[in-house]
């Protein structure tokens, strides 16, 4: 792994509030202090079930199926890990290369996982063993997570092209492209594909033909990808702003400025409410016409969705911790990891699963 990349992003980080890290020292500078943890924490009251450790970074959004949790990792691998246990059960090199990290959360339907690597790649994995289905090459790095509907993959590249891939095949229906990089998922309604693109802004496309129905450009750069309920897509920008646009043309219903950070990750939709985290570290909970309903303070910077379920919100922060609160805003319980938290939280079945640094 590249010392100079990682002293850089963890230097960025740093800058970002307000601090630094002279010379790297720290973490990067101890033995296995690149290595990534995937936790599986109790949802009732945060004790911890187990943990399962990679050679690197986990910044991929974990996934679930058939008692298997699925992770990416800057080690390039994906793994498939025994959810009652923690225990390993295979892994899949993804990429040849030191830094062919992979930080696209996989997305698995019917035995396959879908999943994007630094790579410039798209897989398709059987889940029983790992094995490659089939691949596609990108134009760029793939950090979208996939998002699989009606047998057609979506998914987006850091040159700002969505691909629409046949989930069976592995062969290209179309490809779409915007001004700039698409980080992240894919959101699919009623005929229709909904990104976010870092310059260009928000863009919905047809999804038989690839073809262009709108595009929002507001100025702003949208790294979140976009939620889509009730005529309406919702999401948030690198300025703290979040949007309500209508499905049909993209016209601003509402907008909102949360704080002075900014919306990296996708707002969560759950029952009537809008959760959205930023970067400044505070989760804000909101009717679905923008009006507050509560917003409390993280220990850090949040790049993390939150996760709503059984009257609960999970979120992880950059102070290594996930916290949980209860649909009011009150504080239940937190969590502490070894490093910073910058996955989506996945609840399945009174489990709380989420890799960190």
């Amino acid at each position: 792994m590249s010392p100079t990349r990682r002293c850089f992003l963890r230097s960025v980080g740093a800058a970002a509030v307000g601090g630094s890290l002279a010379g790297c020292t720290g973490l990067d500078d101890i033995a296995g202090a690149n290595d990534g943890i995937l936790a599986a924490v109790d949802a009732t009251d945060g004790s911890e079930n187990w943990t399962f450790e990679a050679a690197d970074w986990i910044r991929s959004s974990p996934a679930f199926a058939d008692g298997t949790v699925y992770a990416g990792s800057d080690d390039t691998y994906c793994y498939a890990v025994d959810a009652a246990d923690g225990t390993e059960r295979w892994r899949a090199s993804l990429g040849s290369g030191s830094e062919d990290w992979v930080r696209s959360g996989p997305t698995v339907v019917d035995g396959t996982v879908y999943i994007g690597s630094d790579s410039s790649h798209l897989y398709a994995l059987d889940t029983d063993d790992g094995s490659e289905e089939w691949s596609i090459e990108t134009e760029d790095w793939v950090r979208s997570s996939p998002t699989v509907a009606e047998g057609t993959v979506y998914v987006g590249d850091e040159s700002g092209v969505l691909y629409a891939v046949g989930a069976d095949s592995g062969t290209v229906r179309w490809r779409y492209r915007t001004d700039d990089a698409i980080e992240g998922t894919p959101a699919v309604a009623d005929g229709t594909v909904y990104v976010g693109s870092r310059e260009s802004g928000v863009h919905a496309v047809d999804i038989e033909s690839g073809t262009d129905r709108w595009q929002a450009a507001t100025g702003e750069e949208f790294v979140a990808g976009p939620a889509v309920a009730d005529e309406r897509v919702y999401i948030g920008n690198t300025d703290g702003r979040m949007y309500a646009l209508g499905v049909d043309s993209g016209t601003v219903q509402w907008d909102r400025t949360l704080d002075d950070s900014g919306v990296y990750r996708r707002a969560t939709l759950a029952d009537g409410a809008l959760y959205v985290s930023t970067s400044e570290g505070r989760l804000y909970a909101m009717d679905t016409d923008g009006a507050p309903r509560w917003e409390v303070g993280l220990g850090g910077e949040a790049y993390s969705a939150p996760a709503v379920a059984d009257g609960m919100v999970y979120v992880g922060s950059d102070d290594e911790t996930l916290s949980a609160f209860d649909t009011e805003g009150g504080d239940r319980w937190t969590y502490s990891m070894l490093d910073w938290i910058r996955t989506d939280p996945l609840v399945v079945d009174g489990t709380v699963y989420v890799g960190s640094d």
